[in-house]
């Protein structure tokens, strides 16, 4: 019995999201080499605004209004 419908082969991207992910990796290098002392200063920050983007966005997936 042959059955492939379960399998999904991997998205490929197209040539503008590779050109737009190469973008923001050079922009964020420079980012870091040229402001290493802005970087570093707003870590705390950045550390403290992800606990709540993180609770936002990783427990929408548990539906905790569902009833069934």
């Amino acid at each position: 019995m042959d059955n492939h419908e379960h399998c999904q082969h991997p998205k490929s991207y197209s040539l503008w999201h590779k050109a737009a992910i190469v973008c923001l990796v050079v922009l964020g290098g420079l980012l870091i080499v040229d402001h290493w002392n802005h970087v570093v200063s707003a870590l705390p920050y950045l550390l403290l605004l992800s606990c709540p983007l993180m609770h936002l966005f990783m427990h929408g997936h548990h539906h905790h209004g569902d009833k069934k």
